[in-house]
């Protein structure tokens, strides 16, 4: 079964004078008017806003209406787009009073909108201020963005007019100059008012904020924000539905802070409904959660055995170099002179193959296919995706074999039943 690969912003950040001289656009840049169209507003609830730009999702600010005032999760990157943001906020609140800011974690395109809200006071972990000093002085986001804002353009020129690519890219290509300028133009580094070690937690009347600090995972700073009120729970960027891991942070000590608190939140008291993360198109359930949950213990579990997570991008990257025979290699030494080495994720195994089989790669992608099923014996889902494997190479025995596994562990995969159905009665027409 098809894992849905989850696409990651990273914003450009390169000079206007750049962008301006090096690009030719065969449409012209949006304008920030033009963005207005993208703009999606979500309620969760009487209390609770979403604002986001439902094209791209890399602008997400949430605002809670509390007793005391309003309170903002994450900012965006664009000072102001947010600006728009907040009129949108005010009109469907009736109100103004914007009393706190929460950044789950320094990016920029949490913090850099920050600027939107003057009067609120901006609440982080204490680490932020390191990476974003540090950020600046590198000067990171043009080293970093300036190659990335090269694809964009190139990719742009290839994709397909008014797809939601085309709308992606074109929006990408209007925040670099509009950022740059900023950061150019006597730039403020967005370091939080209040900042925080381990635990906070506001009193808002009506509302309770419990901020938990997460660990080093997808930044230094990477926090959760529980509001038991409203049973939401934001987690930053940490974890895409059903729970795959967006962590750049590794290592033993990390993974035993990252247990700890998912344990502090996942107490019997804490009722979750809805997850918010701050790029994916709508809210997750607790189901997304716990299986976030399950990854961590992958990661605990592993390093306690002295293994390291392998990176499955590994094995594009070497199927790109060295093609079929290399991939096949590098899958032979996993399972013998690596063998005990590392721990994998299926998740990101899976996207791996079906990147792959989009690619018409058959034989390479049935390589990562067997290879799932090796390491993860007892999941349904890797023998439905080996089996879809199968009926697109045409061997309908073989596919028939594996949608039959899968359907023994979850008699519930509709999926499976469906397609063998189908090809038992394209064998019989076939006769």
């Amino acid at each position: 079964m098809k894992t849905k690969k989850t696409i990651r912003f990273i914003p450009a950040f390169i000079t206007a004078f750049v962008l301006c001289t090096t690009v030719a656009f065969a449409q012209k840049p949006y304008t920030l008017d033009d963005l207005d169209q993208f703009t999606k507003v979500e309620r969760l609830s009487e209390r609770v806003l979403i604002v986001s730009n439902g094209v791209t999702d890399m602008d997400r600010v949430t605002a809670i209406a509390t007793k005391k005032g309003i309170v903002v999760i994450d900012a965006g990157t664009n000072a102001p787009r947010t600006v728009r943001y907040r009129a949108i906020i005010e009109k469907e609140f009736k109100r103004n009073d914007f009393v706190y800011l929460i950044n789950t974690h320094s990016h920029q395109d949490h913090t850099f909108g920050n600027r939107a809200f003057k009067g609120a006071v901006v609440i982080g972990h204490e680490k932020i201020k390191e990476e974003l000093t540090n950020n600046v002085k590198e000067n990171y986001y043009t080293k970093t963005f300036s190659d990335a804002i090269k694809q964009w353009q190139a990719q742009l020129k290839e994709a397909e007019e008014n797809s939601n690519r085309w709308k992606q890219l074109r929006i990408y290509l209007y925040e670099g100059p509009e950022i740059l300028s900023t950061i150019a133009d006597n730039f403020r580094i967005p370091i939080p008012d209040i900042s925080f070690n381990d635990e906070m937690e506001l009193d808002m009347g009506d509302m309770t904020f419990k901020l938990k600090y997460f660990g080093e995972a997808h930044t230094q700073s990477d926090i959760l924000v529980y509001v038991p009120e409203e049973k939401l729970l934001f987690v930053g960027d940490l974890f895409n539905y059903p729970g795959d891991v967006n962590f750049r942070f590794f290592g033993k000590g990390n993974s035993e802070n990252w247990i700890k608190a998912l344990e502090k939140i996942l107490v019997p008291e804490n009722d979750i409904e809805h997850v918010v993360n701050a790029h994916y198109s709508r809210t997750m359930g607790k189901n997304a959660l716990m299986g976030f949950y399950a990854n961590m213990q992958v990661f605990a579990n592993g390093y306690k055995e002295g293994k390291e997570p392998y990176n499955s991008e590994n094995l594009t990257e070497i199927e790109q170099k060295s093609g079929s025979k290399g991939l096949a290699d590098e899958i032979k030494k996993l399972g013998t002179a690596d063998k005990g080495k590392y721990f994998f994720f299926e998740n990101t195994l899976n996207v791996t193959a079906y990147q792959l089989l989009g690619l018409n790669k058959m034989n390479e992608a049935l390589e990562v296919f067997i290879f799932i099923t090796q390491q993860f014996p007892d999941s349904w889902n890797a023998f439905d995706s080996l089996a879809e494997i199968y009926m697109a190479m045409g061997n309908k025995q073989l596919a028939i074999e594996n949608y039959e596994k899968s359907l023994q562990m979850n008699p519930q995969n509709a999926n499976a039943s469906e397609q063998i159905k189908k090809l038992r009665e394209k064998s019989q027409g076939e006769k």
